[in-house]
């Protein structure tokens, strides 16, 4: 056999293997604009985490089979970045007792209405029963979802009570809006695309409307029950605190999350100590500001008067709403305008802006971006959650803008989606480091070329860099030393300008992630130290825009294995 043809049957091992990968969930297979698998959903038990267990080990077993010293270096990084992905699936799936099974932000609870809305296209008839399908098939999902949590509590885990009663909240939240059947979010959404769907025939609508409210009626509404009420049969043994040290084997599995979510072996002590450090540093620079702005008070001062000066924030109400969302367009034309400055390789797949689903507004994150479809069908989206703007001050909205659209997430992964000569599980990889670091960076790369307004522009991106700096601190202190959930937020609102409830969400999200807060900082501290190494070899010949280039050409990957890349890409530039 030739090295061309050992090649190529690596390359088409890698593209079989990813298909098995995303095939074993249809739901994923919508998310990348596929067809297949359209009437289902995934397969929420314990026998199907198994199952995708199983499914890695053959594929580990079948990468062996490869003789690695015979492929080229691209095939070799390839080769290692599959293997590292397998180990790491595999060892998740031996903590997969003190990972939470469902917990307020994430779970099918809260993810099968916005995956419906979003996700499922809908074009003709088949399209349509596929539809029902799904709707249909959500009672079978949420009694493996309330097994899967069962299975855990025999296990001794429990989601905290304050949690539980979150999850119970939302899922009463859609059982209500079901019992409207004409205005219910579901039946709207299935509304409108029959109506807009050509290949669905009008004299069909009607009987089609019907099979929707009744699958709303008979599965979907009765799925959220069930599971609100297994639910709150938990409260009674659900502990008061969390935290992964309040876990079996704790230590030792929260020392994991770091190693899955950052790509470094950074111990949790080491990161609480960094975490402190940075919140100084960043303090000392909005002591600063404040000086700068003519402001007369210290540091808690300021961030008492942006916390209560109502010309910070836009009303409660609808028109409130709709300001910030033209606002937040009009910053992101102005950035998309000045991306040839920082980059020569610009995103083709385009942007757009959503708010957050009312069913999910509560216990969403306040902004987030989900990435195109593979094929070009659905553009890359940015979702700000507007239930509450008193968590969204005027002065954060440049930052969370760079950070989620451009030139961050959505830079990021349109690039990434497009790189056609990269085996598809490297373009749609998820490591949570480059990621999140590339997103703070991005903050941090605007204000450097002046994208932003003014002063309090600037401050609202120290306050984001700020809270990414705390969160190593406080997850570090929830998961490793022993932190209750109200030192959590006392220490963020201490060191923060946030509300109160938005250092609640921010506490309750870590509780149930632990490490990947961490994340953010640790990335971004590697970017730049990327960065400076590059500008002292490189001197007067170092090209910021190639620079960036680079960063994303290669697709995301582990911090470790982005250094490496890098360190070659400067030799290349001397």
């Amino acid at each position: 056999m030739s090295d061309g043809q050992k090649r190529l049957d690596i390359e088409l091992f890698f593209e079989e293997a990813f298909n098995e990968r995303i095939g074993y969930f249809p739901q994923k297979l919508a998310l990348f604009g596929r067809s297949e698998r359209q009437d289902e959903l995934d397969d929420y038990s314990d026998a199907g985490e198994a199952g995708y267990a199983n499914l890695t080990r053959r594929h580990l077993q079948a990468l062996q089979t490869f003789a690695y010293d015979e492929l080229s270096l691209a095939q070799r990084m390839n080769h290692d970045l599959f293997r590292r992905d397998c180990e790491e699936i595999l060892e998740r799936f031996e903590h997969r007792f003190q990972r939470y099974a469902l917990d307020q932000k994430f779970g099918l609870h809260a993810e099968f209405p916005a995956f419906m809305i979003n996700m499922h296209r809908l074009e003709d008839e088949r399209d349509a029963a596929n539809y029902l399908a799904r709707l249909r098939a959500f009672a079978e999902a949420s009694d493996q979802v309330a097994q899967s949590v069962s299975v855990r509590r025999d296990h001794g885990v429990v989601l905290p009570r304050f949690l539980l009663e979150q999850i119970i909240e939302d899922c009463n939240r859609v059982i209500t809006d079901l019992h409207q059947p004409e205005r219910s979010m579901l039946a709207d959404d299935f509304r409108r695309k029959v109506t807009a769907a050509s290949g669905v025939p009008e004299s069909a609508r009607d009987e089609l409307l019907d099979e929707c409210h009744r699958a709303l009626h008979e599965y979907v509404a009765p799925g959220y029950r069930r599971l609100a009420e297994f639910v709150q049969t938990l409260l009674a043994e659900a502990p008061d605190e969390g935290g992964a040290g309040s876990l079996p084997d704790g230590e030792s599995y929260y020392r994991a999350c770091l190693r899955w979510e950052t790509s470094t072996d950074l111990d949790p002590d080491r990161i609480y100590r960094l975490g402190l450090s940075e919140v100084a540093r960043i303090q000392d620079e909005i002591r600063e500001l404040i000086s700068r702005v003519g402001f007369e008070g210290d540091l808690q001062a300021f961030f008492d008067f942006t916390r209560e000066d109502r010309s910070f924030y836009y009303p409660q109400t609808t028109q409130g709403r709709q300001a910030y969302l033209d606002d937040l367009h009009q910053v992101i034309d102005r950035v998309q305008q000045r991306l040839p400055d920082l980059f020569h390789v610009l995103p083709l797949d385009p942007l757009q802006v959503r708010a957050v689903e009312p069913h999910r507004e509560q216990t969403a994150g306040m902004a987030f971006y989900h990435g195109p479809a593979s094929d070009g069908s659905r553009p890359g989206t940015f979702y700000i959650n507007l239930y509450d703007l008193e968590q969204l001050p005027t002065f954060t909205m440049e930052a969370l803008a760079f950070h989620e659209a451009v030139p961050g997430h959505h830079m990021q992964f349109a690039i990434a989606n497009r790189l056609t000569t990269l085996p598809t599980f490297r373009r749609y990889a998820n490591y949570n480091a480059y990621v999140e670091g590339w997103g703070l960076y991005a903050e941090l790369v605007t204000h450097e070329i002046g994208l932003y307004a003014d002063d309090y522009g600037e401050y609202g991106r120290l306050t984001q860099e700020l809270k990414r700096a705390c969160r190593l601190v406080v997850d570090t202190g929830l998961h490793a030393r022993g932190w209750t959930r109200e030192q959590g937020i006392d220490y963020l609102y201490a060191n923060l300008p946030a509300s109160r409830p938005q250092c609640v969400t921010e506490v309750d999200r870590y509780l149930v992630m632990p490490g990947q807060a961490t994340t953010y900082t640790l990335g971004l501290l590697e970017i730049l130290k990327l960065r400076e190494q590059a500008c002292a070899v490189l001197g007067d010949r170092f090209d910021q825009r190639g620079f960036h280039d680079a960063v994303l050409g290669f697709g995301p990957l582990p911090l470790d294995v982005l250094a490496e890349q890098i360190e070659d890409w400067i030799q290349r530039q001397v």
